[in-house]
């Protein structure tokens, strides 16, 4: 694995782990995609000797001994992501909520009727965990739910971040994407085994998630937390 990610940041430094993934399974289209992906990511970060990753997000990768000269630089790489999402877009309810969630050490229920903006509140949530280079997991108890929040997150998120789905057939992982947003029922089922330290969780319609097997959904290794 580590002798074919080599060849492929050779030819072309400055991949993420996601884009090497998709290079070596177009020349292996019979591989498991999660399962390959998953090992890119694992051989990456174990390979330090081997290989090198800059501070952006999404890390992007080189050979240790190239050149600097050949990786796309950073300030390219890093346009427009310190903010990655525009808190002026919120209410003034909303920006209230996350400073409230935010003093009581990033752990809290949002209450507010239907159609008030909870969800763009849960984006700018993850917005932020994005700039601290962690990782969001964003539970939902349907798949209608699921794409809703995709929709949702897909043009507020500037460019640079990856958003998977993990249910109704997709298999979005921690090893390819930046936010993952889960179907309890096949989180329940899952581990997504996240690439980075801390990472916030934000459970969607929280009072559907008290059930001894939905609970199992709850990640206690996300530090963050928002319903």
């Amino acid at each position: 694995m580590a002798d074919d990610i080599s060849e492929v940041l050779e030819q072309r430094p400055g991949l993420t782990a996601a884009e090497i993934a998709t290079v070596l399974l177009t020349a292996r289209p019979d591989a498991h995609r999660r399962q390959d992906a998953q090992a890119i990511t694992l051989a990456l970060f174990s390979g330090h000797e081997r290989f090198r990753c800059d501070r952006n997000l999404p890390q992007r990768w080189s050979l240790a001994g190239s050149n600097p000269a050949t990786v796309a630089p950073a300030t390219q790489l890093a346009n427009g992501r310190t903010a990655a999402f525009d808190r002026s877009r919120l209410y003034a309810w909303q920006r209230d909520a996350l400073e409230s969630w935010a003093a009581a050490q990033h752990r809290g229920v949002v209450e507010a009727v239907t159609g008030s903006g909870k969800t763009m509140l849960g984006v700018a949530a993850a917005a932020d965990e994005l700039a601290r280079r962690g990782q969001v997991l964003v539970i939902v108890p349907t798949v209608e739910l699921m794409h809703q929040w995709h929709r949702h997150m897909t043009p507020a998120l500037r460019p640079g971040y990856s958003i998977g789905c993990l249910g109704d057939s997709e298999t979005g992982s921690f090893a390819t994407h930046d936010i993952v947003i889960g179907v309890v029922n096949s989180l329940r089922e899952n581990d997504l085994r996240m690439t980075r330290r801390g990472g916030l969780i934000v459970a969607d319609e929280c009072h559907r998630y008290a059930s001894a097997m939905n609970r199992l959904a709850l990640d206690q290794r996300f530090e963050r937390r928002l319903a």
